[in-house]
């Protein structure tokens, strides 16, 4: 996996880490057998939930847009996390999980996605 030969700064650009900065806790929140695995990603005070896919995570990504845009992705009522990025290539996406600390409110209830960290 790019992440694990590359670090997590490297592997996905689009999260905006810098090379040698704060260092990268990865944790397993959910994996479903030749179908996708969900990784919790806290930097600092930053957290991001990190979904790799068996197959192209395109209707995913533009199901989070979609849901965004028609303003399910604010700080209160049913919501979805905001959509950071997505890569075809490396069959990831990235969504944001609010800040360490932060208001519940703030924070999505799951690892990016609509079940719990186990």
């Amino acid at each position: 996996m790019a992440i694990r030969d590359h670090g997590l700064a490297r592997a996905i650009p689009a999260l905006g880490l810098e090379q040698g900065g704060e260092g990268v806790a990865l944790e397993l929140c959910g994996y479903h057998p030749g179908a996708r695995a969900t990784l919790d990603a806290r930097v600092g005070r930053r957290r991001f939930a990190v979904k790799a896919f068996a197959d192209d995570p395109a209707p995913e990504a533009a199901l989070y847009q979609e849901l965004g845009a028609a303003g399910l992705a604010g700080d209160s009522g049913a919501r979805v996390p905001p959509l950071l990025a997505w890569d075809h290539d490396l069959r990831t996406s990235w969504s944001s999980r609010g800040r360490v600390g932060a208001p519940a409110s703030w924070r999505h209830s799951g690892c990016g996605a609509p079940r719990r960290c186990r």
